[in-house]
């Protein structure tokens, strides 16, 4: 079997690490190792992971979440996998054996579809599309495994503010490798719509899409983001 090292980027996330690290220590198959990258957390986030004595827990030097994902990769993950997941989703239960058997297939770099944890009904829309396995129906919450191998290869995220994780599914595919969608999903926080509108969201992703694919600088994407909606309550 493979050793898988997750990596869990935070900043202020205190709703939800507790939760999401009971999950994997609890888990049928615990994970190699933990790491927690805190991008600078103000609110009692540190506290809660350091009752889980064998969490890893690395201070990054930037408040940028594919710089805490590198960071913690470069300095502290020993697995032959990498599996990044978000604070604030729910991986399957079957997660361990999922990605295991994804590696077998030969698909070195993968993630799952998503469901929010609302019974809106325009978000199930959201959530049913991530069952196409297309670039623009992919992103970060989905949770994303790679190989470490891969990883180095391509030299890890770029140390961008935003769309890092579009990115690396497109380099890696550029590179010949398999993305596999795993036909399960994950839950994730519907936080995010708890101070916008559905459609302010919706065109917002669209537009930063759209800037992705044109090669707009991530700074400038983030910016028009950022003006477009709230940030989600942490």
């Amino acid at each position: 079997m493979y050793k898988i090292s997750i990596i869990i980027p935070i900043l202020n996330e205190e709703i939800f690490i507790d939760r999401i690290l009971s999950f994997f220590t609890n888990s049928e198959f615990p994970p190699h190792e933990i790491i927690v990258s805190d991008g600078g957390s103000e609110d009692f986030s540190l506290q809660l992971v350091r009752k889980y004595t064998s969490v890893k827990i690395h201070h990054s030097s930037k408040k940028c979440r594919a710089t805490q994902m590198n960071e913690a990769a470069k300095l502290y993950a020993t697995g032959e996998v990498y599996y990044f997941v978000h604070a604030d989703v729910v991986p399957p239960k079957t997660w361990f054996t999922d990605i295991q058997e994804s590696l077998k297939e030969k698909s070195n770099i993968g993630g799952y579809r998503f469901k929010f944890d609302s019974n809106r009904p325009l978000l199930r829309l959201n959530s049913w599309v991530t069952r196409f396995n297309t670039l623009s129906f992919r992103g970060g919450d989905q949770t994303v495994f790679i190989s470490s191998a891969l990883f180095k290869e391509l030299n890890g995220y770029k140390d961008w503010s935003i769309m890092e994780e579009y990115d690396l599914i497109k380099r890696a595919k550029e590179s010949g490798s398999k993305y596999k969608l795993i036909p399960k999903d994950v839950l994730v926080s519907a936080r995010k719509y708890e101070n916008n509108t559905y459609f302010k969201i919706n065109l917002a992703n669209l537009l930063a899409w759209v800037k992705f694919r044109l090669g707009v600088d991530h700074r400038k994407i983030k910016e028009s983001y950022f003006r477009m909606i709230n940030p989600p309550k942490s």
